[in-house]
């Protein structure tokens, strides 16, 4: 169970940073590879009605709505389920 507990209709969610690594061992980061990352669930809200969605669920959201917080040094991302676009199995 997560830290931070999600309340109403928000889902929280945290991100796998991906990190890319040359062949001599150098890691090269670039917060903008990926345009529309997924967010792995972590909280769900007790009324969020979207069927089949469940902790650890990669999800797509609408990026320009999400909130941050960091908490115990853990960066997590909270949203509205209408900004939820899709469930990635």
């Amino acid at each position: 169970m997560s830290d931070v507990v999600a309340v109403k209709t928000r889902v929280i969610f945290t991100r796998k940073e991906v990190q890319k690594q040359t062949e001599s061992g150098i890691i090269l980061s670039n917060p903008h590879q990926e345009q529309n990352p997924l967010g792995y669930v972590t909280s769900i809200g007790p009324e969020v009605n979207i069927e089949g969605l469940a902790i650890g669920d990669a999800i797509s959201v609408n990026w320009q709505t999400v909130g941050m917080i960091e908490h115990n040094g853990t960066r997590y991302y909270i949203v509205d389920q209408s900004s939820i676009n899709a469930i990635v199995k």
